[in-house]
């Protein structure tokens, strides 16, 4: 295989992965405030469940 082929072939992937890399961190940084917000909720959710027991269980929504 010619040099200037596997340059190029080199480039093409330096693109794939500049373009790819951003992508991914702005996943990422989704994926963590979903997450944290999901920790959030259930570690409310347990506050008051452990707080209020009989009031609390009707009022929160399950899947938390």
């Amino acid at each position: 295989m010619k040099i200037e082929t596997v340059k190029r072939r080199q480039q093409i992937e330096q693109k794939r992965l500049r373009e790819t890399i951003p992508q991914v961190l702005d996943q990422l940084e989704t994926d963590s405030s979903e997450l944290a917000v999901r920790n959030a909720l259930r570690a409310l959710d347990a506050h008051v469940t452990g707080r209020y027991p009989e009031q609390a269980r009707p009022l929160c929504p399950s899947g938390y």
